[in-house]
């Protein structure tokens, strides 16, 4: 069996792949990435499907880790060759197996071919999945292999004769879990848990031998309490009947202590009636009286405060009375300063417009030095846009007639060409008219075919005189068209002329500024002068406005009006307190204060403003004035009326007469609060006495036992009730409980001899598997020992080939596991390092393969399988691959030049 080529739609990373597969070996040299192992897993997969279907992991569930990267259909198809005849196999997968499609053809009719099923790797390969990974299929780092069922049988050549060694496993797999089920020596095992199950049983069966004399002794015990229920009984009744007797007594009794601690409430209220009656010399005030004086004591410790706010301090005084001297005729109002403040403002601004109307020294010097180059304005700014809009015009006019020469030229070339139609058209015509008349002429030719040569004459005529008419049409055409030409061509001439003169015109224009000369850039360039013609103008038009303004009259007009309602306030002392400075303007030029160029809109606006500022200091200090002269009138007033009521009462008036106040009446609210509490007590104790008038007649016996001593007795006595009823029940519980031992006793001897019964029988059982396994692994050593020979020959040749080294050191026993010479032992082969049991491992599955297929031989995959060979190793894999290739096709895939 041999691949012959594969399409892959989409498996893992690859997407719309071919390949063609020759015989012997085929090596896939790609780099780490590129999809050798999802290659690989195709063709796996193709022939054996997906596993781990049910897992979750994607590591694990090949149908989710190969998955197309890119969507799309997923799967694809091989071709490949068996028994001489060739298979066309598509496989395409979906989320589940369910999805899954499968078809085969006979690739050379096409035809649905009916040879294998869906379980095709089965059928072709003669091994389940399991032993196609452990021989024919080499993975990368999983090269260790061991024999299974389907290889065991394979290479024994019994997968025809019985199915015994392919379910060799399962049977034996049976009987060990059979075994482990039953093992008396393992705490698992159903022997073993049976074993202490009726060691339990047995306990119990002799614990229980006891309670019927419990049973008769607990009967006892329960008769004694419910005897000892009865006396308790009794005695509650008695100790109830005395405790009605007592409480009586002791109701009369609660009767002569009530009156008692009313009348001592009566004296307790009476003495603090006199108690707080000593706060006060002669009467207690009112309490209304009280309440009216409070809000007049705060309103004089209220008014004390303003008045001390109003106060006016020593420098506030000497303030006050400099700006009386200075508002002597009065302040001026907000008014006036709003009107003196609009026109500073007025100043400001005219101030600011004369200096904006005037030429800078700067822009002075540009109107001199450029005003010459615009001599006529900007009418020649204009003159030349206007001309190099005409020159534009003329060039697109210019493009436009050499287009109409270029197509003038084209149609005089097809002219001349049509002129040789004319001309063929009238030879034509001649030869036919020449002939038409010699035939008419001379007579010639056979009866009836006169009209004939009349038709042939007059057609000959006719192309004639077509001839001459198109020549003559030629002819003129070509005289038109040389005439056009030559109109064309000369206003081409004049045309580039005037561009050229126009251009002179502009260059010098433009020399003039010093602007170079750039047909690209003329209209940029006129713009630019434009802008400083604008400029220039500009600085015209502002130098002729600020000559003719009237601003400088209008400035120091204002300046006149504003320092003289200032002067009017001036004064030449220095104001004391927080300013320390003039108020107004001092109009004195000699001392320097008042320099040139000093008294401007912000110097006058400032003076206003100190002028302002100590308007309103001056009202403000006026009113604080006013205020505490109208205050002290007040605060007197008030405080005669809080002497005359301390007076009244026997109080002299403190420094804090409003917190004196308030304890007056918290001692006046305790003065009436403890006569109106003495009223109600002894109202309290008349009416007690005349509704227990009667009761009260007759004073309460004496009793031994007291009422207190007999609750207690009846407490000790339900307590004792209590128990003995928990004594009935704990009895009457137990008996349930024993009874019901009594029978689950019984029961027990029952259920131990059954589990006895059921001991002895799985003993036998244990024993008879054990006898069956035993005999079943030494029938299969016997029958597997037939192959194993074979199958270490051939090991050795492939570990001869990879190694170079001896191979007589390898051993293998009946279930194909490999031993190897080593220190005077045999050593298992996974005692060995991870390269050495790789070497094993690869050896023995291509061993496999030989043993397995005789006749028709499989191909072979190997996934990069030697990695972890070293260098001494790697050496012999190109001798061993080119050893399989002679016998098997091989796919090996790689990364790595070295391997």
């Amino acid at each position: 069996m041999r691949l012959l080529s594969c399409h892959i739609e989409n498996f893992g990373k690859l997407h719309e792949f071919d390949m063609d597969f020759d015989n012997g070996l085929n090596v896939i040299l790609q780099d780490n990435g590129w999809g050798k192992s999802s290659l690989a897993a195709f063709l796996r997969t193709m022939f054996y499907g997906f596993s781990g279907d049910a897992k979750r992991s994607i590591s694990d569930n090949e149908r989710k880790r190969y998955k197309p990267w890119q969507g799309g259909t997923y799967g694809g198809r091989i071709v490949f060759e068996k028994n001489g005849k060739t298979y066309l196999l598509t496989r395409i997968f979906g989320e589940k197996e369910l999805e899954d499609s499968f078809e085969l053809r006979d690739y050379e009719t096409n035809l649905i071919s009916k040879d294998f099923s869906t379980k095709i790797g089965e059928e072709l390969f003669g091994i389940n999945r399991e032993s196609f990974m452990r021989s024919v299929f080499i993975g990368q780092n999983d090269s260790v292999t061991s024999s299974t069922d389907d290889i065991a049988s394979k290479v024994g050549k019994l997968v025809d004769d019985s199915d015994d060694l392919s379910n060799y496993d399962n049977a034996v797999k049976t009987l060990t879990e059979k075994l482990n089920a039953l093992n008396p020596r393992r705490s698992t095992g159903s022997i073993s848990r049976r074993k202490d199950e009726i060691t339990k049983y047995e306990r119990k069966v002799k614990e229980g031998e006891g309670i019927k004399g419990s049973i008769e002794e607990q009967e006892k015990k329960l008769e004694m309490a419910r005897g000892t229920l009865k006396q308790l009984l009794r005695t509650r009744e008695e100790n109830s009947k005395l405790q009605k007797q007592l409480s009586e007594e002791k109701a009369k009794e609660a009767l002569f202590s009530e009156r008692e601690r009313l009348k001592a409430a009566v004296a307790a209220k009476d003495t603090e009636l006199n108690n707080n009656r000593k706060n006060f010399k002669d009467e207690v005030p009112p309490m209304d009286e009280i309440n009216g004086i409070l809000p007049i004591s705060h309103s004089l410790k209220s008014k004390g405060s303003e008045l001390a706010s109003y106060t006016l301090t020593g420098e506030e005084k000497n303030l006050l009375s400099s700006y009386e001297k200075i508002f002597e005729s009065g302040a001026p109002d907000e008014t006036m300063i709003n009107t003196v403040s609009e026109k500073c403002s007025e100043l400001i601004k005219t101030e600011q417009l004369s200096a904006s109307e005037g030429l800078t020294v700067e822009e002075e010097e540009v109107l001199e030095n450029t005003a010459y180059l615009f001599p006529k304005g900007d009418e020649e700014i204009k003159a030349a846009g206007r001309l190099w809009n005409e020159r534009n015009a003329d060039v697109a006019e210019l493009k436009a007639i050499c287009t109409g020469i270029k197509d003038q030229d084209e149609k005089v070339a097809k002219a001349n060409k049509g002129k040789m139609i004319p001309i063929a058209v009238l030879a034509v015509g001649a030869v036919l008219l020449i002939a038409g008349i010699v035939l008419l002429v001379t007579g010639s030719g056979a009866e009836g075919s006169s009209a004939a040569k009349l038709v042939l004459t007059c057609a000959g005529a006719a192309a004639v005189i077509a001839g001459l008419i198109l020549y003559l049409t030629n002819r003129n055409e070509l005289k038109n068209l040389a005439k056009e030409g030559t109109e064309l061509r000369q206003q081409k001439s004049d045309l580039e002329l005037k561009i050229k003169d126009t251009q002179v015109s502009v260059e010098e224009f433009l020399g003039r500024f010093g602007i170079e000369f750039n047909p690209e850039h003329v209209q940029d360039d006129l713009m630019t002068v434009s802008g400083r013609y604008a400029e220039i103008n500009a600085l015209r038009s502002k130098k002729e406005k600020a000559a003719a303004s009237g601003t400088a009259e209008r400035k120091e007009g204002l300046k006149t009006e504003i320092l003289a309602f200032l002067e009017s306030y001036a004064t030449d002392e220095a104001v004391t307190g927080n300013t320390g400075s003039h108020i107004g303007i001092k109009d004195d030029r000699t001392d320097g204060e008042l320099r040139e160029g000093q008294v401007n809109g912000d110097f006058l606006k400032g003076k206003l403003h100190d002028l302002e500022s100590a308007c309103g200091k001056y009202r403000t200090l006026s009113e604080k004035e006013q205020l505490y002269d109208r205050t002290v009138g007040e605060y007197t007033l008030l405080r005669q009326q809080v002497e005359e009521f301390f007076k009244k009462y026997g109080f002299g008036m403190e420094e804090k007469p409003d917190e004196q106040l308030l304890l007056i009446r918290d001692m006046a609210d305790d003065y009436y609060d403890a006569l109106k509490n003495l009223k109600e007590a002894q109202k309290t104790l008349a009416d007690f006495e005349e509704l227990k008038k009667e009761e009260l007649k007759e004073t309460p016996g004496e009793h031994a036992v007291s009422l207190k001593d007999a609750e207690k007795e009846a407490e000790k006595i339900n307590a004792s009730i209590d128990n003995a009823k928990q004594n009935i029940l704990a009895y009457e519980s137990r008996l349930d409980t024993l009874r019901e031992s009594l029978d689950e006793w019984e029961e027990l001897g029952d259920i131990l001899k059954e589990l006895k019964l059921e001991q002895e029988e799985e003993k036998k059982l244990y024993k008879y598997t054990s006898t069956a396994k035993d005999a079943l692994v030494k029938a299969k050593e016997t029958m597997t020992s037939r192959y194993v020979k074979p199958l270490l020959e051939s090991l050795k040749t492939y570990y001869k080939t990879l190694t170079g080294l001896n191979p007589e050191v390898l051993h293998m026993d009946a279930n194909t596991n490999i031993t190897i010479d080593e220190a005077g032992l045999q050593r298992d082969a996974e005692l060995f390092s991870t390269g050495y049991r790789d070497l094993f491992g690869i050896a023995l599955r291509v061993a496999f393969a030989d043993a397995m297929y005789t006749e028709e031989i499989p191909f072979l995959i190997m996934d990069d399988p030697f990695v972890n060979l070293d260098d001494s190793k790697l050496k012999n894999v190109r001798e061993f691959l080119k050893v399989l290739a002679e016998k098997y096709q091989i796919l090996y895939f790689t990364c790595s030049t070295a391997r």
